[in-house]
């Protein structure tokens, strides 16, 4: 019996020094990769995402739980109120390809009035608007979280702030990349906006040269509130 306890003892010292030994390795191989600038690059990028994101979830998350207990008194500039519409009275599911998408989701704008469905694409509209006026804003917003990577990585020093060929080049690297992040974040969701009020549009014309369908004004003008939003533009 004591035999057999000191041959697990020695066997669990030989493990744990196989895994020290181990660990050290690797522990010697991530402070060498961390030392090449790309990969410290690529880590900078991917946590400054992965940040973006948890702000972006936490400002989300704000949103749904006021909306739920009544807190918000105006719903309407929310980044969640299309997320919020789209589940409570589109039901969004699973993917089930392109086609059989757009043809649920025109089943269920269909159901819609026509006023409904004006005032779905007038928020839309006004949406999109207000991203393509906001992209400089987007822009900015990407120089200075690269400018803040930039400090971060030691790049750029706060006392005596000084720019060498080495310096200026991985800063400038850094900027343009948060530069191009921006700007495709704010192109999807332009996009985003753009073709769901695509499908309100082909809705509400569908419903507008539907013989079966009740008119509710024939002095109604399908346009305006597009066109009361460009007098005031």
């Amino acid at each position: 019996m004591d035999e057999f306890l000191q041959l697990i003892v020695l066997v669990s010292k030989l493990l744990w020094a196989k895994a020290a030994a181990g660990s050290f390795a690797l522990g010697v191989l991530i402070e060498v990769l961390f030392q090449n600038f790309w990969v410290q690059f690529t880590a900078a990028v991917l946590i400054g995402m992965f940040a973006v994101k948890m702000i972006e979830l936490a400002i989300r998350y704000y949103y749904y739980h006021n909306f739920i207990h009544r807190k918000l008194k105006n719903s309407l500039g929310s980044p969640a109120d299309l997320d919020l519409f789209l589940q409570t009275s589109m039901k969004r599911e699973i993917s089930r390809g392109l086609l059989p998408n757009l043809k649920h989701l025109r089943s269920r704008l269909i159901q819609m009035r026509s006023t409904e469905l004006r005032l779905f694409h007038t928020y839309l509209r006004t949406n999109t608007r207000t991203m393509k006026n906001g992209k400089p804003v987007g822009y900015a917003i990407g120089i200075l979280i690269g400018m803040f990577t930039s400090f971060a990585m030691d790049i750029l020093h706060l006392e005596g702030l000084s720019f060498s060929q080495e310096s200026t080049v991985k800063t400038v690297l850094l900027l343009l990349v948060w530069f191009v992040v921006a700007h495709l974040w704010m192109n999807q969701r332009i996009r985003a906006f753009a073709q769901l009020d695509g499908i309100v549009l082909a809705c509400l014309n569908e419903k507008l040269h539907d013989p079966f369908e009740p008119d509710e004004d024939p002095s109604d003008d399908p346009y305006f509130e597009e066109k009361i939003l460009k007098e005031h533009s």
